[in-house]
């Protein structure tokens, strides 16, 4: 029986070392698991900083040694937004209504209701040489911008990015206006259906204008405000740009 309690003592010491090793072993484990987790962390956090910082200078290198293609740059995107500002500015003149309302001066307008629709585009030819000269200007407008953004802050980016935006826009609205219109025929006839329309005022807003009118000069007026606000970004950029502060 004595030799039987020193057997038993000994199976519960060895069982409580074991479990006193397991329990301090898991310890160490987890206390080492969150050591490497919180050294990961601080590594990513370490690399991110370097990164931001590389990048930073990077972006003042190339300002740095590239200073005479800013100016360049800011030349080549000025001359491809002026030209898509154009082509689409002569959408929103050959939009329905728009000759007539008068409320952009900066338009060609009529003042009688009997020439409202030179709004309208003279032959499917004509409508189609509009598609054409805006989808071109579109085109060398997004080439530059890939072209000269790293060369232009981001303020400044952004900016083409929104007046970029608002031509689409205009394009959008002034083609789905003319939607199943394939022939000189199917446009004459809306032509004479959009007179119809105006003379017995089925579809005024409360402004006096047609809604569908409306909706195109508001667009416009969208257009006309993010091109100043790109001008504006231009010129406070190279006022900047000697400091390279982006």
């Amino acid at each position: 029986m004595e030799n039987d309690g020193v057997v038993i003592g000994a199976v519960i010491a060895l069982v409580g070392t074991l479990i006193t090793s397991l329990a301090t072993n898991f310890f160490m484990i987890k206390t080492t698991k969150l050591n490497n987790e919180n050294r990961f962390r601080e590594l990513k956090l370490e690399i991110s900083r370097k990164s931001e910082a590389d990048n930073k200078k990077n972006e003042h290198d190339i300002l740095m040694n590239n200073r005479e293609f800013i100016t360049k740059s800011i030349q080549n995107m000025s001359k491809c937004m002026n030209i898509l500002y154009n082509t689409t500015e002569r959408l929103v003149a050959n939009y329905p209504g728009t000759p007539y309302t008068g409320t952009h001066p900066d338009l060609l307008f009529k003042n009688t209701i009997s020439n409202l629709s030179a709004g309208f585009p003279i032959s499917i030819d004509e409508l189609n040489r509009l598609d054409e000269e805006w989808g071109k200007a579109y085109k060398n407008f997004d080439d530059a911008l890939i072209e000269n953004r790293i060369f232009l802050s981001k303020d400044v980016n952004d900016r083409f990015i929104e007046f970029q935006k608002n031509c689409y826009n205009i394009k959008t609205y002034f083609y789905g206006r003319f939607a199943g219109v394939n022939s000189d025929i199917d446009l004459e006839k809306y032509r004479v259906e959009y007179n119809n329309q105006v003379q017995e005022q089925v579809f005024l807003s409360s402004e006096g204008l047609g809604s569908p009118t409306k909706k195109v000069l508001d667009l416009y007026d969208k257009l006309n405000d993010s091109r100043t606000k790109v001008v504006s970004s231009i010129q406070e950029y190279e006022q900047k740009k000697t400091k390279f502060s982006l």
